[in-house]
């Protein structure tokens, strides 16, 4: 037995403290007597002036009062007088742990745990204290103990062979949070949020599969895990909001960073279910009320700022673009400017906050985003001055969002009135290009597809592999996108490429003068929304290409290959871009083949200002072009 348990400690007390615990162990004592003395020793400790000396003084008595963890009481043999009698004991023994300040850091504790975990199991099985009672501190001040000895490594020696206990914990969490949600008493609880804490900081700790998949298992399932994460970040939202400017800011905000840490890190949290749970709500939530004007501006604000930024960025970047229409609003765009305004400068936040800016410039390609972000703009527009949000490095950024919205959602009405009923036939050697949809036979099976003619429709399901699609689509029809959606996208793609036209066919001009062939593909790689076209050889892009069913590499009259990457780090895609008229290219090698040799392309307005009319006419000639 460890010393701080031995009997010998009491000495050291004031008599009338040591006569009330020597009641308590002795064996012939009532246990009405028992629980009379142990009322009076906790009194006795409140008022001492060494509380902490005191209460660790009378560990003995609790350690006694505990007792043996094999032999707790049974409701079913015990008489009702005596159970109750003894139940009431240990919440007595309990409530002398919140007087002792140094308990945590003893070794006394490893021996008290078990007795403590017998105790916290039998009032769980039995349900003796109801959740909802002013009992309920019986179990968070005994299970804050157990959660600081968990810390510690002969906890978590003890904790491996016992996956009850992470059970129980995460269990135990959902109540906690469910009465704080219910109960303005409970949260204003001082165990109860001390357990709160000590909760969320333990899960930070302790992120291994076999503890992760016991709490998500205590708390009731992934869904019902990810809902409690966002649960306990809106219950010290509201907490903090309390206390607001008080002392106790800095340990909940350390806490609410230990809960948005393991949402961050933590790879076994489901992503799919903190969305469906309303993640990006939240974090507006709480980035709006953290980075409020008259907000403090002290590390844990801006560590907890940071951690919500990344969060919200992560879950916005993977979101689509139908999910990006219903995510954006007022309340998001608020909390963007409010957080670059005030937080700007830090770099983990500004690195965050230039992903979402960033994701909102490719989201301006997304047919249904422009409408939900044109709507909300004015609104936004005038609390912009009152953020500081356009004097950071990210009004550019902004403007330039803005512009692009503007200048597309302006497409989008053209592309709305006449570009929504045409298609193409798609077999990608046919010439049938934009016609009215009308005039196409749909693919009576996976009804995506339009063919002019049977035959066209043959072709593609020998040699395109719609054979292969066809039988996809009809298991899963997710797997293709809007065609809505995608068409408008390659209608903005195409919008770029022929603003280019010029720039782009003298490129095409020097890579045929220069090899020979016509062996390249127009590369599309968007940066801040915008978008310079560039001619590559195919072999550098061959990988990219290769998931395109068109098996042509090499440019024709007719047909080309793109490679488009929308946002720097994001995948490329092909896209074969067909024309109904062969003469821009053929006239580029016609020109090409007269050239001198030893002709500059970069200089062939001066130099040859004859061939430079030609290539003008080439890029004056009205083609009809579309992707597929």
């Amino acid at each position: 037995m460890h010393p701080d348990l031995s009997e010998a400690k009491l000495s050291s007390l004031p008599l009338a403290i040591r006569r009330h615990a020597k009641t308590v162990l002795s064996p012939s004592t009532s246990p009405e007597s028992v629980s009379c003395s142990l009322r009076r020793l906790v009194v006795q400790c409140i008022q001492a002036r060494d509380k902490g000396y005191t209460a660790r003084s009378l560990l003995p008595v609790v350690y006694a009062v505990l007792g043996d963890p094999n032999s707790l009481p049974n409701p079913e043999t015990t008489p009702e007088p005596h159970y109750r009698t003894r139940v009431c004991c240990v919440g007595h023994a309990f409530a002398l742990f919140t007087c002792c300040t140094q308990i945590y850091t003893s070794p006394a504790l490893i021996e008290l745990t078990p007795r403590i975990w017998a105790w916290i199991q039998f009032m769980d099985i039995h349900e003796y204290v109801p959740v909802d009672s002013g009992m309920f501190f019986w179990e968070c001040v005994p299970l804050t103990c157990l959660l600081y000895f968990l810390h510690d490594h002969e906890g978590r020696q003890w904790l491996h062979t016992d996956a009850e206990v992470v059970h129980f914990i995460g269990k135990t969490w959902n109540r906690l949070v469910t009465v704080c949600e219910n109960d303005q008493a409970a949260m204003d609880n001082d165990h109860c949020r001390e357990v709160l804490q000590s909760i969320t900081s333990f899960l930070s700790a302790h992120d291994s599969p076999d503890y992760s998949n016991a709490f998500v298992d205590g708390a009731g399932g992934k869904y019902e895990f990810a809902r409690l994460l966002i649960r306990t970040i809106n219950l010290f939202l509201r907490i903090i909001k309390v206390t607001d400017q008080k002392e106790s800011d800095f340990s909940l905000l350390l806490s609410l960073d230990s809960t948005l840490s393991f949402i961050c890190y933590d790879r076994f949290v489901s992503r799919a279910a903190l969305d469906r749970a309303g993640i990006v709500q939240t974090l507006i939530h709480a980035i709006s009320y953290l980075a409020r004007p008259n907000a403090p501006v002290t590390t844990p604000f801006q560590s907890s700022i940071a951690l919500c930024a990344d969060i919200l960025s992560t879950s916005l970047s993977k979101a689509n673009s139908v999910s990006w229409g219903k995510a954006v609003n007022a309340g998001l765009l608020s909390a963007v400017f409010q957080c670059g305004g005030k937080y700007g400068t830090d770099p983990y936040t500004g690195k965050s906050l230039s992903r979402i800016l960033a994701d909102l410039t490719t989201s301006t390609f997304s047919y249904c985003f422009l409408p939900v972000f044109m709507s909300e703009l004015p609104s936004v527009t005038m609390m912009l001055p009152s953020t500081g949000f356009m004097k950071s490095r990210f009004g550019k950024d902004w403007r330039g969002i803005v512009s692009l919205a503007q200048e597309r959602t302006e497409l989008r009405k053209d592309f709305d009135s006449n570009l929504l009923g045409i298609r193409s036939c798609d077999n990608f050697e046919c010439g049938v290009i934009n016609v009215p949809k009308a005039s196409l036979r749909r693919c009576g099976t996976c009804q995506h597809t339009f063919y002019c003619s049977p035959e066209c429709q043959k072709i593609s399901w020998r040699k395109f592999n719609h054979r292969y699609m066809c039988k996809c689509i009809q298991k899963d029809s997710n797997i293709i996108p809007d065609a809505r959606t995608t068409r408008f996208r390659f209608t903005l793609i195409l919008n770029t490429y022929r603003k280019h036209k010029l720039p782009i066919l003298l490129q095409k001009l020097e890579y045929i003068h220069r090899t020979g062939t016509t062996d390249y593909c127009v590369l599309m790689e968007y940066v801040a929304g915008y978008c310079t076209p560039k001619i590559a050889p195919i072999e550098e892009w061959e990988e990219s290409l290769a998931s395109h069913e068109y098996g042509q590499r090499t440019a024709t009259g007719t047909r080309e290959m793109h490679v488009v990457c929308l946002a720097p780090g994001e995948a490329e895609f092909p896209l074969l871009l067909r024309s109904n008229k062969p003469e821009v290219l053929e006239g580029l090698v016609g020109i090409a083949g007269r050239m001198p040799k030893d002709a500059d392309v970069g200089k062939l307005k001066d130099d040859l200002p004859e061939v430079w009319r030609e290539v003008e006419e080439l890029a004056g000639i009205d083609v009809v072009e579309a992707y597929s």
